[in-house]
């Protein structure tokens, strides 16, 4: 029940796993880090080609590194940061890769 409210309290769908939340230095500051994991049968279904836009997709690369991404920061100034899998797919269609990412998440490059 726990993890589900803050999933939500994040804005993340049932697409995801909370593994687990610890307070670590990131970058020289003291931060919240909320580890996830993606629901694999659930994201396949919502993910489509950004190139042609098929859903005939199959996973590409599953990297062990996650990517640590700013989520917001707190009225008390703390910041809380989602740490990632790195996930690509590949189009059966036109044969592109891409990335995933939570909607709402976005990377800078």
């Amino acid at each position: 029940m726990k993890k589900e409210l803050i999933l939500n309290l994040l804005n993340l769908s049932n697409n995801y796993n909370l593994i687990g939340i610890k307070e670590e230095e990131v970058r020289g500051k003291m931060g919240l880090v909320i580890d996830i994991d993606f629901n694999m049968k659930r994201i396949r279904r919502d993910v489509k080609c950004p190139v042609c836009g098929s859903c005939n997709i199959s996973i590409h690369e599953r990297k062990k590194k996650k990517r640590l991404i700013l989520h917001l920061i707190l009225p008390d100034g703390r910041r809380v940061y989602l740490r990632l899998p790195r996930i690509r797919f590949r189009c059966k269609e036109c044969n592109k890769t891409c990335s995933y990412y939570p909607e709402g998440i976005y990377i800078h490059g």
